[in-house]
């Protein structure tokens, strides 16, 4: 049996985001999101959620926007602007050991602990830019995932030919947050999970969609490749902007749900998993 969860990422990055995401799960072409707690529209997200009883997890974030964290508690995380580092050089900033995980526990910490307070029942935990699969910040996620009644993730592993996906240059930054690490970690990322009683799906898809010219046709083709067994698809829908706004089409057009039917695909949630 093939059995899908579809998670819209990113919620509370902004109204626009938060807008589509909350229309999708409505009308069931989503089941599940992930809440950015230190977004400007994160409280809006938070009230949204509970008002329409979207199946919410954490979207754990250190390479976009601003920490929770004082600055001054946080200080491997930011620029000189109190921004945390884009995605490439967090990682490398992370692989040469100028990432504090100490720094990194407080202000995931404080994510948690904001989503908490605000009465979310987490379904699950992950991290933006797939940074849950570098094993030192899954370990620290892990942690708080547990203090949070948490027990479910994404692993991140897709298991298509990223030549194949038009993301196999050395230099680009798809190459190496979408194909480098989960493939390198994905063995070692597993193990853990299961010493941790972590659950995961069996599969994973979605990094085929991202950035696409062609979102129509790549999301159809995406369901076509669903395995057996529990898959989740990760999807970025959103409003007056470009590709997101073709996301968002694409999940509520009508050949999405027939080939949904099509493919035999029973659509469930991180609360099913």
């Amino acid at each position: 049996m093939k059995r899908l969860i579809i998670t819209a990422d990113e919620f509370g990055q902004s109204e626009d985001v938060n807008k589509a995401i909350c229309e999708l799960f409505k009308e069931g072409h989503i089941t599940n999101t992930v809440l950015m707690a230190n977004m400007l529209a994160a409280e809006e997200a938070i009230r949204l959620a509970k008002q329409n009883k979207i199946n919410t997890g954490i979207h754990f974030n250190l390479t976009e926007g601003k920490p929770l964290s004082d600055i001054a508690d946080v200080k491997s995380l930011v620029d000189r602007k109190g921004e945390f580092h884009k995605p490439f050089l967090f990682l490398t900033r992370y692989f040469f050991g100028m990432i504090n995980l100490d720094d990194a526990e407080k202000e995931l910490s404080l994510q948690a602990k904001k989503l908490h307070d605000g009465k979310i029942k987490l379904t699950h935990f992950d991290g933006h830019c797939y940074i849950q699969m570098l094993p030192g910040l899954m370990r620290i996620m892990i942690k708080i995932a547990k203090d949070y009644g948490m027990n479910k993730t994404r692993l991140a592993y897709e298991k298509w030919s990223y030549k194949a996906n038009g993301i196999g240059s050395f230099f680009a930054y798809n190459f190496w947050f979408r194909k480098f690490l989960p493939s390198l970690f994905r063995n070692k990322l597993r193990k853990l999970l299961d010493e941790n009683s972590i659950k995961h799906t069996d599969n994973f898809y979605g990094a085929l969609i991202i950035d696409a010219n062609d979102t129509k046709e790549k999301l159809l083709l995406t369901l076509d490749k669903i395995e057996e067994g529990t898959s989740e698809l990760m999807v970025h829908p959103g409003l007056n902007s470009g590709k997101r706004s073709a996301e968002n089409d694409a999940l509520n057009s009508e050949a999405f749900r027939d080939k949904i039917k099509a493919n035999g695909i029973e659509l469930i949630s991180y609360l099913e998993l």
